[in-house]
């Protein structure tokens, strides 16, 4: 369940201009609500135009990556455009970010898709669940996919959760520098309680819990 999608929009030959933050209905399955559309790198669309897009739904509505969608204007009330979504569980997107990630949502290999969406998920991770839940496919494809990312040593899994490579290295590196300032400081103590470690390496943030087993377990970590 989403209010938020990231998507490809695509217009039709006779539509009129759509402009950025403009209202539409959407329609999508057996679902219908009324949508926002923030254009991505472009103020408007003409006829025949097509850009990536996120789409901020009035509603709650069951959505996966691959559903197709269409658009229709307020009044009269016609078609005018409609694509596929590409990600209907979005992180947070900062301007600076870019939108590589929708490039690989809409022209990458199930393998590269299910790699950006643990890569993207940051902190929190994924599981299978979430990934049966967030594209749609055959279920023995997205374990497959998962089982070679793990032997590529893409990512990394603690109990069922799933954490990017890069994430975990660029966290085990500022880890290794916490405690080697905290050992050089207090000779005498055993180590670091979790509690402040959590604090030092993450701040306000919340990482799922299941990240700790892996930082722990790494090798040099003590």
């Amino acid at each position: 369940v989403t209010n938020t999608i990231d998507a490809m929009i695509e217009m039709l030959e006779e539509a009129p201009v759509l402009k950025d933050r403009s209202l539409v209905h959407l329609y999508l399955g057996t679902s219908e609500t009324i949508a926002r559309v923030i254009i991505y790198d472009n103020a408007e669309l003409k006829p025949l135009q097509k850009s990536y897009c996120q789409l901020r739904l009035q509603d709650n509505i069951v959505a996966m990556s691959g559903d197709k969608y269409i658009i229709r204007r307020f009044s009269p009330l016609e078609t005018i455009g409609g694509g596929a979504v590409l990600d209907s569980l979005p992180e947070k997107r900062r301007k600076k970010e870019g939108i590589s990630d929708l490039e690989i949502f809409e022209k990458g290999t199930l393998l590269d898709k299910i790699e950006c969406k643990i890569k993207k998920s940051g902190l929190k991770g994924v599981d299978y669940s979430f990934l049966q839940g967030w594209i749609y496919c055959d279920r023995d494809d997205i374990k497959e996919s998962v089982r070679t990312l793990k032997k590529q040593s893409k990512i990394l899994v603690s109990q069922d959760a799933y954490f990017h490579i890069d994430l975990i290295t660029q966290i085990v590196q500022r880890l290794k520098g916490l405690l080697a300032d905290f050992h050089r400081d207090n000779p005498l103590k055993e180590g670091m309680l979790k509690e402040e470690v959590r604090a030092r390496l993450f701040g306000n943030k919340y990482p799922n819990e299941k990240i700790f087993d892996i930082l722990f377990g790494a090798e040099g970590i003590t």
